[in-house]
């Protein structure tokens, strides 16, 4: 199924709301309205590498170049 032309201005984001009772619309110059918030660190458990196995690692590699 094709979708009809946009207009210029028109988006995806904008139109009706499902239930008719507003209507969403692109905003040009977005403005916060809460402060940014101060997250604790992550879980070291979800990041990409082990921070454990790095010292391993590059001694490992020290110990093959020299």
């Amino acid at each position: 199924m094709r979708s009809p032309r946009r207009g210029r201005r028109s988006s995806p984001g904008s139109g009706p709301t499902p239930d008719g009772k507003g209507e969403f619309r692109y905003d040009d110059n977005p403005v916060a309205n809460a402060p940014e918030p101060a997250l604790a660190p992550g879980d070291p458990r979800l990041y990409g590498t082990n921070p454990g196995m790095v010292g391993g690692m590059v001694n490992t590699v020290k110990s093959k170049l020299t």
